[in-house]
């Protein structure tokens, strides 16, 4: 499930989220928008806080670290 549906099923704003996660509202908005990427810890408090209804691939970009930013080639993500 995605961030912003999960936001939206339990009838809790993006404000109240951030602040009980305790980060900044802007950049959690940007992070369920897409054009902020979180930290790997930051990705996993967000997940817990969910119980895991959103994981953490889930709240990565699709695109993100998918080619290596020196040679072109895509990489295999592990899953965490």
């Amino acid at each position: 499930m995605k961030l912003k549906q999960y936001l939206k099923k339990v009838k809790l704003s993006s404000r109240d989220f951030a602040d009980f996660l305790g980060i900044n509202r802007s950049s959690f908005s940007g992070i369920v928008s897409g054009r902020r990427v979180p930290s790997k810890n930051l990705a996993k408090r967000i997940s817990a806080a969910t119980l895991n209804k959103v994981t953490v691939d889930e709240i990565f970009p699709e695109d993100y670290n998918n080619t290596c930013p020196c040679c072109g080639q895509r990489l295999k993500r592990k899953k965490l």
